[in-house]
């Protein structure tokens, strides 16, 4: 009878018959009855039965650049299309996407069922979760980086980790300290991203681990939930999407079981085509909407609405400089309506944070104390981005009208604005769409 296996070398060797016996009884096998001594014995035994025989094997689930194919746990689709069973798999667990079947033809039925069988909100995640993470897995192909994922709202979050585990993903809770560098290590072992469940017992300097800067300025590759302080922090720090949603919704167990489907199909198209995208792409800025724009060329050539997919443009907050300073100025507004900071002219000796009104070359302005800022957002598990950072991204978006020593002085007409817009859109007045 023979038990498949794929572990590193050093666990084997640490004591060969201790980890046979495991693999036998996990297997439901049998058990093996030793003497401890002969451990250290056993692999130079088994080898003069049968000397090994080295093969080239796969250990990396993802697009092989060196023979441009993606590669999953059971088979790999090649350049052009072709599907190949893996004879030697040799991925150590736990391995993403290992319930993903081979490429199989989908139906316009399967196609329309995340907006038929769930409501508006759930179909917007359902899209824009494939979608983003079709974006990182093509990535490489595409010769740009990964983005971190962030889901924000109780829709987002639900249906969006229920899809990206459909799709394949694996889930991952730090619990430790040594587990968040096992997490962070774990995000780039294989081109999916990875979801990282927060565990809020953990020391907020260590949960903020997960949201730094990369010290070694690797892209981030996996997928979180966030509140609304943290999913603007993210934005605003850059190298980040995030998926929301004002509507709410669900994903069914029968939505789910596209998902599985979707992205070998889609995958496998993409590759007959040598990865030449269905639409123009020189007006389009983002990978993500390209994806986007490709699934929905991908629905409509097998007879379903292209209009479902593209429904989801809306739900995804796109990585660049206006975004990221939109998403500065919601924080502000939310931080000035909720009370927790007032705006004033001159500096006080009162301890409430607070912003203030300034006048530089004639223009009106409003000044961010960057101490205010950091207390603002000494309790969020995702850091304050640096006053460079901030200073950068205000500067990127043109609405920096000063860098003065305790902070950055924006324009005052854009924050006024966007205060206004996002009262009108409280009121229920205005609906914006994607």
């Amino acid at each position: 009878q023979e038990v498949r296996f794929c572990v590193p070398r050093n666990q084997i060797k640490k004591d060969p018959c201790c980890w046979i016996d495991d693999l036998l009884l996990n297997n439901i096998v049998a058990s093996l009855t030793y003497i401890p001594s002969w451990s250290r014995h056993v692999i130079r035994i088994a080898r003069l039965f049968q000397e090994p025989e080295v093969i080239l094997g796969v250990d990396r689930v993802g697009y092989d650049s060196q023979r441009l194919r993606i590669v999953f746990p059971r088979f790999t689709i090649e350049d052009g299309g072709k599907v190949n069973r893996l004879r030697y798999p040799l991925f150590p667990e736990p391995v993403p996407a290992a319930e993903l079947d081979e490429p199989e033809v989908i139906s316009p039925e399967e196609l329309s069922r995340p907006v038929h069988r769930c409501n508006q909100g759930g179909a917007e995640v359902f899209w824009a979760t494939t979608a983003c993470v079709l974006t990182n897995l093509l990535a490489p192909v595409y010769h740009r980086r990964t983005h971190g994922i962030a889901l924000y709202g109780y829709a987002a979050t639900n249906a969006g980790e229920a899809v990206a585990r459909a799709l394949g993903c694996i889930e991952l809770v730090p619990r430790t300290v040594a587990s968040v560098k096992e997490a962070l290590q774990a995000e780039h072992r294989h081109d999916w991203p990875v979801i990282f469940r927060e565990w809020l017992p953990l020391e907020r300097r260590y949960r903020r681990q997960l949201f730094e800067p990369r010290e070694d300025d690797k892209p981030r590759n996996c997928i979180v939930s966030v509140d609304f302080m943290a999913a603007k922090l993210l934005t605003i720090s850059g190298g980040w999407q995030t998926i929301s949603t004002e509507h709410e919704g669900g994903i069914g167990a029968d939505t789910l079981a596209v998902a599985k489907i979707l992205i070998p199909a889609y995958l496998k198209d993409l590759s007959e085509r040598r990865f030449i995208q269905g639409h123009r792409t020189h007006t389009i800025s983002s990978l993500e909407e390209s994806i986007l724009k490709d699934l929905a060329h991908f629905v409509q050539q097998r007879h379903g609405d292209p209009e479902d997919v593209l429904s989801a443009r809306g739900s995804i907050t796109l990585n660049d400089a206006t975004t990221r300073a939109e998403a500065l100025a919601d924080l502000l507004i939310h931080f000035v309506e909720t009370g927790r900071v007032e705006i004033r002219q001159m500096i006080t000796t009162r301890r409430k944070p607070a912003f203030l009104e300034v006048e530089h070359d004639g223009h009106r302005g409003l000044l961010i104390p960057y101490t205010s800022l950091e207390r603002l957002t000494a309790k969020s598990s995702v850091p304050a981005p640096s006053l460079d950072q901030l200073s950068r991204v205000l500067d990127e978006a043109d609405i920096l009208l000063d860098e003065h020593d305790d902070g950055p002085v924006i324009r005052w007409e854009y924050f006024d604005e966007r205060r206004r817009m996002s009262r009108v859109k409280r009121s229920g007045l205005l609906k914006v769409h994607g």
